[in-house]
């Protein structure tokens, strides 16, 4: 599954045009085994999000986090 959610917003008032941007994106997915005993049951996951906001006169924030199985693969902080 992929979801994203996403914004930008010009104005105009004063000659010079601030402006923001967002995005924030999550892909994700998850399987189990079905129709066994529960002892013999596993299940996997993976996920990963990415958060961004830009904004005027050079202003970031970027952070991407992800997981495998309950455990954090990444968790990035940087602006670009």
């Amino acid at each position: 599954m992929t979801l994203g959610d996403y914004a930008d917003e010009t104005t105009a008032d004063t000659g010079q045009a601030p402006w923001s941007r967002l995005a924030n994106t999550f892909t994700g997915s998850a399987s189990w085994t079905l129709g066994v005993p529960r002892s013999e049951r596993h299940a996997v996951g993976e996920s990963a999000q990415r958060y961004r906001l830009t904004g005027p006169h050079g202003t970031c924030y970027d952070h991407r986090i992800a997981q495998v199985n309950g455990t954090i693969t990444a968790d990035e902080l940087r602006c670009g």
